[in-house]
């Protein structure tokens, strides 16, 4: 579907106002061509100065073309590089190093790691569609732990309102010391050194409630109850390229 539209940009927000008339033509038209190039022809572009220094823009082709122009001349010919959020289309957020950050911690996930052979249990944020990450003392690759194999400090939410923590592990209850009914893991995450603790004891569906010590299933969170499965690389150039949508996958392990 074609459509067009208009948007402006202020000489006090223009990147290069303090270039001559003839010069600040030359600048707009030489990036409105780059742009146009690039992600299509069918997109028209056309532009003026007002007396008082302000661009006008008048964007013609497909809708979809047309989003996209708009977006690449406010963030090449605007001072500070960004979008107007009223000419982006309705639902979309303008494109800032903040919510490129906040958009790529939806894609990612924490998951635990374990290396059998050097004994070591990690946390890591890795992207979604590929949970891998390494040992750093044998430079082994690691899948992800299944999530009903995690384990680790986890936060309780029983229905009476209590919230607690302990030692977790998925699908494994524990009683809860206010009304007596077990509750479920909400989360789970890594062990840390001078965490808070509830004065409560360990109390959970595999030690019969504490009856059974040490518990067969909770021990020490840093030991390694389950070894990861070694990544076995597809050597696929797809899933390569996908790999670098974010950074946070070469971030330092939560330990």
């Amino acid at each position: 579907m074609a459509g067009n539209k208009t948007f402006y940009i202020s000489n006090e927000d223009f990147k290069y106002s303090e270039l001559s008339q003839e010069k600040k033509r030359g600048q707009i038209h030489t990036i409105c061509r780059a742009i146009k190039e690039n992600i299509g022809n069918d997109l028209n572009i056309e532009f003026s100065i007002e007396r008082n220094g302000t661009l006008r823009f008048s964007v013609y082709g497909p809708l979809t073309l047309i989003e996209k122009g708009i977006a690449l001349i406010q963030r090449r010919l605007r001072r500070d590089g960004l979008q107007k959020k009223r000419d982006l289309p309705e639902g979309i957020q303008a494109l800032t190093m903040e919510n490129l950050k906040r958009h790529n911690k939806t894609l990612e996930c924490r998951r635990q790691f374990t290396c059998g052979p050097c004994k070591e249990v990690w946390w890591r944020w890795v992207p979604s569609h590929k949970t891998v990450s390494r040992c750093h003392k044998c430079q082994v690759r690691y899948e992800a732990l299944p999530r009903e194999n995690e384990y680790g400090t986890g936060t309780y939410r029983c229905v009476c309102g209590n919230v607690f923590t302990g030692k977790a592990r998925h699908n494994v209850g524990a009683r809860c010391s206010q009304c007596g009914q077990m509750a479920y893991p909400s989360e789970i995450g890594p062990f840390r050194e001078g965490q808070r603790r509830t004065r409560h004891g360990h109390s959970c569906e595999a030690c019969n409630h504490g009856q059974i010590f040490p518990c067969p299933v909770f021990v020490n969170p840093n030991n390694v109850q389950i070894p990861s499965v070694p990544h076995v690389s597809t050597g696929s150039t797809c899933s390569t390229f996908l790999t670098q949508q974010t950074v946070s996958e070469y971030y330092q392990p939560i330990d």
